[in-house]
């Protein structure tokens, strides 16, 4: 087998690229509708609390939920199908849904919009942040998970064919002394 060229390699990391931004935007996109669900259900709930807390625990449900549950959780889901990097499959996720966070904000707000929006866009700075940790605790965790699988499977699959091969060479003999006696 030949070593892969250059452009087969290239091609491997395009990719590789293109599956880590899918997952940022698919958890962007369903953590959104989950943290927008969630704080429907909580607001009420929180009244009796200050306004600054309630604010606070919502602003985390909102704009954690993609980088703190949705991300992390789609990443060991495919890590333990997939070999992944976990660093660089969590930055560059967490890098794509931030990138799309923003400029939905800048479509929605304006320029003008995202400056009176800096404390909240360093508070998911800090989120995503916190998420890239996470993710890559989970794409860990889901690499082992899928180790231990294939070693397993290696396992069992190396005891069957040495069953297999016993009863292979088990049934030679018998095969010959059968065929013997039929003439």
């Amino acid at each position: 087998m030949t070593a892969p060229s250059r452009i087969e390699r290239f091609r491997a990391s395009v990719r590789r690229f293109q599956l880590y931004s899918g997952m940022g935007i698919v958890a962007l996109a369903v953590g959104q509708v989950l943290g927008t669900a969630l704080v429907e259900r909580l607001a009420p709930r929180l009244q009796p609390l200050p306004a600054a807390v309630q604010g606070t625990v919502l602003m985390v449900v909102q704009g954690g939920a993609w980088c703190l549950v949705i991300l992390p959780l789609q990443s060991h889901l495919a890590a333990r199908m997939l070999g992944l990097s976990p660093w660089s499959a969590a930055l560059v996720s967490a890098g794509t849904a931030l990138g799309g966070m923003l400029a939905l904000l800048g479509v929605a707000f304006g320029l003008d919009g995202l400056r009176e929006r800096v404390p909240l866009l360093l508070f998911q700075l800090v989120l995503a942040g916190l998420g890239v940790v996470l993710t890559a605790r989970a794409i860990q965790a889901g690499n082992r998970v899928r180790e231990e699988v294939d070693a397993k499977a290696r396992a069992e699959a190396a005891a069957s064919a040495a069953e297999v091969a016993k009863v292979l060479e088990g049934a030679s003999p018998e095969a010959a002394q059968g065929s013997a006696k039929a003439e």
